[in-house]
């Protein structure tokens, strides 16, 4: 974290964090409302950091201004008077965080793609199957759609090959977020 966001976090709520100077919290008389950077600032700071490092090919330095560029960004666009008409770029940017953690956590995404599968296999068990299908069928089913398997048209009714359609986009999805952000470990 670099001083100018927690300088932003401070002038959220107008106090300092506790383990910087003790209980009391109160921002000073000095720093309240006086050039108070704002998220985007930050993340602008965060920006020219990130490029500096990468010039220097120093990848996993990049990264770690990187996640502070896009918590930025993200806070940006939530704040108040912030641009309210970029809905999608927020909805996108807070996908992307809670989702795969920018690129950065593989454990998001893989958490991501069990919780789909296993909501997809919900809906597919409950109106997707032909005949009595179990959950471990509408499972093994769903999970050869996430991976691109075919060859289970067969067994689905009309509701199950539209349930086919997202997961057919989501699995992919998730597996080469996985992939983005195991890549990104392996070089540190």
């Amino acid at each position: 974290m670099i001083a100018e966001e927690w300088h932003w976090q401070a002038a959220q709520d107008g106090r300092w964090p506790e383990w910087k100077i003790g209980p009391d919290r109160e921002l000073p008389e000095r720093l309240r409302g006086v050039g108070q950077p704002t998220a985007r600032e930050v993340a602008d700071i965060y920006r020219a950091l990130r490029k500096g490092r990468e010039d220097k090919r120093d990848e996993p330095g990049a990264e770690d201004f990187y996640y502070g560029e896009m918590e930025m960004r993200r806070h940006a666009l939530g704040a108040p008077g912030g641009p309210h008409r970029r809905v999608g770029e927020r909805v996108l940017i807070w996908a992307y965080w809670a989702t795969a953690g920018y690129g950065l956590r593989p454990l998001r995404s893989l958490i991501a793609l069990g919780v789909v599968v296993a909501s997809f296999a919900s809906l597919t068990a409950t109106d997707g199957l032909r005949g009595h299908g179990t959950y471990a069928d509408a499972l093994l089913v769903t999970l050869q759609t996430a991976t691109l398997r075919s060859g289970t048209d067969a067994q689905l009714t009309y509701a199950g090959r539209w349930l086919q359609l997202p997961l057919r986009l989501l699995g992919p999805l998730f597996f080469g977020l996985i992939l983005l952000s195991l890549r990104g470990r392996l070089k540190r």
